[in-house]
């Protein structure tokens, strides 16, 4: 799926319910897979060498999780989606 638009199931549904970012996991990570690369140096230049226990909110499908995994001595992402980072083959 390359649109930049996200796929139309679930549109009109509420934000918390988690069937919509079950179908979103798969054009999320591809939408944004570049940018989050991009991002990674930067965001691992703002981290302390030991970030102790990482609680990640909303973390999506865990595209940020290689930087975070060698600091953090236990990460724990969260989402709204029950298909995402245990799926995704993430912590």
């Amino acid at each position: 799926m390359s649109s930049s638009e996200p796929p139309s199931a679930g549109r009109g549904q509420g934000v918390g319910d988690s069937a919509v970012y079950d179908e979103l996991s798969a054009w999320y990570d591809e939408r944004n897979r570049a940018a989050a690369v991009a991002l990674a140096p930067e965001l691992e230049a703002l981290l302390p060498p030991d970030l102790g226990t990482c609680l990640v909110l909303g973390c999506g499908t865990g595209q940020y999780f290689h930087v975070l995994r060698p600091r953090a001595r236990r990460l724990v992402g969260l989402d709204l989606s029950g298909q995402q980072p245990p799926s995704r083959g993430r912590d």
